[in-house]
């Protein structure tokens, strides 16, 4: 009796601890899949927005230059933030174990470019409650950013281009890029004759990181503190100059495509890996219509020139340009 006694204890306390592990696993996944809906939501726009400085600024004139030519650039660029993508909304029924406190079936979070309203959470893993503010915004209405350029026409009006733009910080969120381009004239295969009109393809690639860090998270079995965007994207780009004599008017239309991949930071391993297990089997991906109006004033060996570039967002490039 003692033997069946000890086994019945036995299988008892199993049955127990694995309802409590199942439990805990889908308590957890519950809120996995929510942090992974809210951190999508909030980070996304910074990084649409970014991908639009990225794809501005490429070029200053669609003009055959003479082989071995190489300008050399300093550009700064204003995004403006529109509200459109300063909030999002989610129903609370999207939300599989998260609650927004005091709120409605409907609520509104400021994203990572939004303002500084402050809605708090709360959650469970196992009975143990949790709470904690959703992220502020960064509350602007623009940001800048300053990068350097070259670019050197290697054979038949083909340029090779490549940026670098340092760290950007604001508040609490950061971003920084990197890119490499090429710019072909095409006049150069059907018009022969000279002509003040010129016509361009470009192809351009960049890589951008944005990470926004904001107040301490706790879930019970680890603290998230920080949501960071990898991006990469591609600009295929029409251009068009028409030349008056120093000055070059200049347009442009184009498609972004972007792809994004995001990590989530913090402590605590079991909820980060599953965190970041899950986004990196998240594919996200972004395509953006975009086009250019450009003014180019050239001073001997210098020119000035201002760069629209309007899609969803608008990002205002101003440089200075010396070609040698």
């Amino acid at each position: 009796m003692s033997f069946l006694k000890a086994f019945c204890f036995y299988a008892l306390l199993c049955c127990s601890s694995y309802t409590i592990y199942a439990q805990t696993n889908q308590d957890v996944d519950d809120v996995v899949s929510d942090l992974i809906l809210l951190s999508q939501e909030y980070i996304n726009p910074a990084a649409i927005g970014v991908s639009y400085q990225a794809s501005a600024g490429w070029y200053t004139t669609a003009v055959k230059k003479e082989q071995w030519n190489l300008e050399l650039s300093l550009q700064g660029g204003v995004l403006a933030l529109p509200d459109k993508f300063k909030t999002f909304s989610i129903n609370q029924s999207q939300l599989r174990n998260l609650r927004v406190i005091d709120g409605g079936e409907r609520v509104t979070f400021p994203t990572s470019i939004g303002g500084t309203d402050i809605s708090e959470l709360e959650g469970t893993i196992n009975g143990d409650t949790f709470r904690f503010d959703a992220p502020e915004g960064i509350d602007q209405d623009y940001v800048s950013q300053v990068q350097v350029q070259a670019a050197l026409t290697v054979w038949k009006g083909t340029t090779i281009i490549g940026r670098f733009s340092p760290r950007i910080e604001i508040k609490e969120t950061s971003y920084n890029t990197f890119g490499v381009g090429v710019h072909h004239n095409l006049s150069q295969w059907f018009n022969k004759n000279t002509s003040n009109f010129s016509l361009g393809a470009l192809i351009a690639y960049s890589n951008f990181n944005v990470e926004d860090t904001f107040s301490n998270i706790n879930v019970v079995i680890g603290n998230l503190n920080s949501v960071e965007v990898q991006g990469d994207s591609f600009t295929y780009q029409l251009t068009a100059t028409q030349q008056i004599n120093k000055f070059s008017i200049s347009g442009g239309l184009g498609f972004i495509s972007s792809t994004f991949d995001y990590e989530v930071g913090g402590d605590g391993d079991l909820i980060l890996s599953i965190l970041n297990t899950v986004l990196n089997n998240t594919s996200n991906s972004n395509s953006e219509f975009k086009a250019d109006l450009s003014l180019d004033y050239k001073i001997g060996d210098f020119s000035v020139n201002s760069m629209l570039t309007f899609g969803r967002f608008v990002n205002l490039t101003l440089g200075l340009n010396y070609n040698l």
